[in-house]
């Protein structure tokens, strides 16, 4: 009596003796060399393109540091010859202002109050 579950070994490639076993080692020995190589190129493109990213990030972080020093410049000039005379045009401004009552709609337009901070406004309570 056949039972009906049992592989036969005819259907079943692992118990069936081959003649060419040979030539699937052969065959094996073929793929895992090109398996080999193809890891290998992919190997030394990654190096290749780490590479130049690194050198694209050295770049970067000196053009940065330059820009750095440049900005920091052009505050330092802003601090010590922009500002100052914008302040002293902002006070004579004023005290044109003071003396021409007619100026000073225009002048608070454009000028905001420094000795006016703006308010921040209380909480509203909820109606009980």
């Amino acid at each position: 009596m056949n039972i009906p579950n049992t592989p036969s070994p005819e259907s079943n490639p692992l118990l069936v003796d081959k003649p060419n076993e040979s030539t699937d080692i052969a065959a094996l020995q073929r793929a895992v060399a090109t398996l080999r190589t193809q890891f290998l190129a992919l190997l030394i493109v990654l190096l290749i393109l780490s590479g130049s990213f690194n050198l694209f990030m050295l770049r970067q972080l000196r053009l940065v540091r330059t820009q750095a020093v440049e900005l920091g410049n052009v505050v330092s000039e802003y601090e010590k010859n922009s500002a100052p005379a914008m302040n002293e045009f902002l006070s004579r401004l004023k005290d044109y202002s003071k003396t021409h009552p007619d100026f000073t709609p225009v002048l608070s337009r454009y000028i905001r109050q420094e000795s006016n901070p703006p308010s921040i406004l209380p909480a509203s309570t909820p109606a009980k």
